[in-house]
Formats: C-alpha cells, sequence, structure tokens
C-alpha cells in the first residue's frame, strides 16, 4: 500500500509539474555561467578581458549542469527542468519517510496511510511546491537538501556518527545549493558541539566526530575560491537583494501567504500546541533535573533544527522583506508544514476521525484559496 501511495504521488508530481512547467529568465543566468564554462572560460558573465563576477546564487546548480553537459551533451536549458523534477520527487519521498516514521499515538498510528495520503495530497496541490519542481532554478535541489537535513537531524537516531556525517554532509549541499545555507552550517557545528561535549570523555567518539566534520573544509575551500576569483565573500545577488532589513514588504508577503494557502489551519493547530505546552511546562521541569540533563536532551537537539528552519523563515520575512516570485523563499516550507501538521493533530490527541477531517478541510479550503493565477 505504501509503495502504491508513493507510485500515485509520483504521478501526480508529474503531471503537475509538467502543468505548471516554465523556465524563469533568471536561470539564463546561470545557463550563461554554464556556457562560458564549457567555451572554456571558466564560470564568468563575459570572457576575458573583463573581470569576472559572481551573478550566479547557486555554485552546485551551475556546476551540476555544467558537468550535465560535458558528460551528456544535454544543454542546461533542457536539463534544468529535468534535474529539478528528479529533485522534487525525491523531497516527496522524504517528506513520506517522515510520515511513515514520525511515532504517533495509537488513535493515529492505525490510520498512518490516510494520514500520509492526505499530506501527499496537500503538498501536490500546492501551487508553490508544483512552481520550483520546475524553473530552472536552483529551489528544488536546495528544497531537498534542506528536507533531507531536518529528516537526518530529527527522524535518525541522534548523536551517532551516521546521524553527525550525514547532517554535515547535507549542510555542505546545503551552502553550496544557496549562501543562506551558512545557517544550516552553523546549526550543525552547535549539534556537533553539543555531541562533542556530552561525550567529552570519549576519545573515541570525538576522534570519529572530528573525521564526520572534515566534509565542512568544502565550504572554507569554496568561500576562499570565491573570494580569489570573484573578490568577495557573497555572491552579487546578495547585494542586490539587500539594502537594510525591510520587515514592512516581508510581513505583507507573509500574510498574502497564509491567506493564499489557508494557513492559519496550521496556526491554530500550533497555537493550541503552545497553550498545552505551557501548561505542561512545569511538569516538564520539574523531570528536568539539572541543567546539565536539560542541555543534552533531545528537547533541544530537537529545538535546534527547528528553530534553524524557522530563523532561515525569518531571515527572508523581516530582513530580505519576501521574494518576487511564486513564495519561493518559502517554498521549502510547504512538505514541512504538512508533516509537522500531522504532527501536532498527534500531540494534541486528535481522534483518527478529527484528525482526518480537520487534515481534509485544510486542504479542502487551500485549494480553494489555491486557484490559478495568470
Amino acid at each position: 500500500m505504501v509503495l502504491l501511495i508513493l507510485f500515485l504521488a509520483g504521478v501526480g508530481l508529474y503531471w503537475g509539474w509538467r502543468t505548471v512547467w516554465f523556465l524563469t529568465d533568471d536561470a539564463y543566468i546561470a545557463f550563461r555561467y554554464v556556457s562560458n564554462s564549457y567555451l572554456g572560460f571558466g564560470y564568468t558573465w563575459n570572457p576575458p578581458p573583463f573581470r569576472p563576477v559572481e551573478g550566479y546564487t547557486s555554485f552546485l546548480w551551475v556546476a551540476l549542469l555544467d558537468g550535465i553537459w560535458r558528460l551528456t551533451g544535454i544543454e542546461p536549458p533542457v536539463a534544468a527542468n529535468v534535474v529539478a523534477f528528479v529533485f522534487a520527487l525525491g523531497t516527496t519521498v522524504l517528506g513520506a519517510a517522515m510520515l511513515l516514521l514520525m511515532p504517533l499515538r495509537p488513535a493515529l498510528k492505525k490510520i498512518r496511510l490516510p494520514l500520509l495520503a492526505l499530506v501527499l495530497l496537500a503538498v501536490l496541490s500546492n501551487r508553490t511546491y508544483l512552481a520550483w519542481a520546475s524553473s530552472g532554478l536552483e529551489m528544488a535541489m536546495f528544497n531537498f537538501f534542506v528536507t533531507a537535513w531536518v529528516f537526518c537531524g530529527l527522524f535518525l537516531p541522534q548523536k551517532t556518527m551516521r546521524w553527525l556525517l550525514l547532517l554535515v554532509i547535507t549542510a555542505v549541499f546545503i551552502i553550496l545549493s544557496r549562501p543562506d545555507g551558512l545557517m544550516f552550517v552553523a546549526a550543525t557545528l552547535v549539534l556537533a558541539g553539543l555531541s562533542f561535549a556530552e561525550q567529552v570523555k570519549d576519545k573515541r567518539f570525538q576522534a570519529r566526530a572530528l573525521l564526520a566534520l572534515l566534509p565542512l573544509l568544502i565550504v572554507v575551500v569554496h568561500f576562499l575560491w570565491r573570494k580569489q576569483k570573484y573578490g568577495a565573500w557573497l555572491p552579487n545577488t546578495y547585494a542586490a537583494k539587500y539594502v537594510a532589513a525591510w520587515p514592512e514588504s516581508g510581513l505583507r508577503y507573509l500574510f498574502s501567504f497564509v491567506v493564499e494557502y489557508a494557513l492559519w489551519f496550521w496556526l491554530i493547530l500550533a497555537v493550541l500546541f503552545l497553550v498545552q505546552a505551557l501548561r505542561t511546562g512545569r511538569t516538564h521541569w520539574q523531570v528536568v533535573s539539572d541543567y546539565q540533563t536539560f542541555i543534552f536532551s533531545r528537547f533541544v537537539m530537537d529545538s535546534v533544527i527547528v528553530g534553524t528552519v524557522l530563523a532561515h523563515f525569518a531571515y527572508y520575512t523581516l530582513i530580505i522583506g519576501g521574494d518576487h516570485f511564486e513564495y519561493r523563499v518559502y517554498s521549502q516550507l510547504i512538505l514541512l508544514i504538512f508533516v509537522s501538521a500531522v504532527w501536532l493533530l498527534n500531540r494534541l490527541s486528535f481522534h483518527a476521525v478529527g484528525a482526518v477531517m480537520y487534515l481534509g478541510l485544510f486542504i479542502l479550503v487551500q485549494c480553494g484559496a489555491n486557484g490559478p493565477t495568470d
């Protein structure tokens, strides 16, 4: 049954990808860099004697399309959206894995597969999710690696070598996909530091953990290469987007996002959960007997991971002021919103019928608000 649901989800994603398929004009910036590299001039906007400038946002996307062209002869405008679809499909599978691994109470555990089907239906009926499964830009790739980082952090056994290594690798891919991946690298270092501190007496663990951190040297090398080649630590696209904080624009952008996708359904669950957490907080602190127990707890580790996603969201909302594309800077949140909705329903002790009805109504209202646009 799981395979059937995933197959139908794949078909639905493909149909949505074909329906919303587009190549944005910004994608041709990356294509030009790939073309100049293919012609032997390297990653530059204009060939020498002009000075090289980093006008693309995603080094990894440019390098990937460059490699595909050289290996297969398929040019970037043809390859880009096919590659984006593959990444979007991977993101969808990761979302399904989250639902299948999520601990649920007996009431919801027995309807895990219907909940999985509803979440996938919600995601694949979302215009923003489908739009960024193509576009020619790196967003599908970035969203896949962000989702993979969250999946590894929350759903794999924590404080193990496998967990740490996968967090490091996905964080490296995130920052090579977009420079705002720095947040995820910083959070990975915090998580690694907590693991080190908790097992300070285990020299073998610390030695192996240091080896797991070695891929982060790729980030250092890339930054040094960027500075040497382009004369700046960040790409020009950062300077083009940021002059000063613009929360007025970002809050309007966020309000439109909430209204268009009926996200008040999620906000209601989040508020109810926070009220419940405040009421039971005293009991929690009684269980946590000392500071050291708390700082190394699962709660703190999970909070770092969730907090990083929220910090990235807040950065683009309050500092950058949103984006003029189809909710591009929120596109990585679509899947996580619906997966977390199931988690909230579980924590709020919804019965099976109530959970299905609530998610169903959420999807129905989203589809009504999420109509086609010109």
